[in-house]
């Protein structure tokens, strides 16, 4: 059975799972204004069409926490790279 919650006006409905937020390398928590900022660049990327906010969302989470373990070093070659390297050590 799916758990529900109430919120402050009464109203219940399923609990929401809550995500865990995105750090940038320094332990700072990104503020969602950043990500509401990079989804309405990915809205106007689409065309402006309506109806994939939600998505538009989860890109924009996916991009910055990307970028961030690029900045940090994290993110090792793309496939395609090593690949190029192999072939040229060789």
């Amino acid at each position: 059975m799916a758990r529900t919650t109430k919120s402050p006006d009464g109203a219940s409905g399923p609990a929401k799972a809550k995500r865990p937020p995105i750090r940038k390398p320094n332990g700072e928590v990104v503020a969602d204004d950043m990500i509401a900022k990079r989804a309405y660049e990915i809205y106007e990327a689409r065309g402006g069409q309506h109806g994939a906010d939600f998505d538009d969302w989860l890109e924009a989470e996916r991009q910055i926490k990307q970028e961030q373990q690029f900045q940090a070093g994290q993110i090792p070659p793309a496939e395609g790279d090593r690949r190029k390297r192999a072939r040229a050590a060789q």
